[in-house]
């Protein structure tokens, strides 16, 4: 990937749209080091839309949840613009993009950082049971040190 023409690329849609905007491709294209270049040059004051599988998941979120999309976005606000410094999280392709603002609703929308080793290894076979509608036990729900594995991902990545 040649950063000149992205960032070219990118101040041109600053400049036409007041916000950026990547394609999957681009961010696959991606890591850190070029993230932090692209940041730099762009002076790390700008707007970016959420890639499309994240705009679906909040789309998502707010027909199923919608006190917690109210929470995160504001009532009318379905940009899903954010500063481009979280680039960089959208490397992750298992998490996505974290939730971790929350201001009226409980969070339990933790990144995959939050999950111990053994709350890991439990994913696979907690996923088997909710696709095939399984009761979950309660220490599959509740891991060592109180992390909680985001159902609602869970059930989102479930319905694509």
């Amino acid at each position: 990937m040649n950063l000149q023409n992205l960032v070219n690329q990118k101040k041109a849609q600053l400049k036409a749209r007041q916000y950026i905007e990547f394609t999957d491709d681009e961010i696959t294209a991606l890591n850190l080091n070029l993230i932090q270049d692209l940041i730099s040059r762009l002076d790390g004051c700008c707007l970016m839309k959420l890639p499309a599988a994240e705009v679906a998941f909040f789309d998502w979120l707010r027909k199923e949840e919608p006190t917690v999309w109210e929470d995160l976005w504001g009532e009318e606000d379905d940009e899903y613009l954010v500063s481009i410094n979280f680039l960089k999280q959208l490397l992750n392709k298992t998490s996505g993009f974290s939730i971790c603002d929350l201001q009226q609703e409980d969070n339990f929308w933790f990144c995959g950082q939050h999950l111990k080793p053994k709350a890991r290894d439990l994913i696979p076979q907690i996923l088997d049971k909710i696709q095939n509608k399984q009761k979950l036990k309660l220490h599959e729900a509740f891991f060592s040190g109180g992390t909680f594995i985001s159902y609602r991902y869970m059930a989102f990545r479930l319905s694509l």
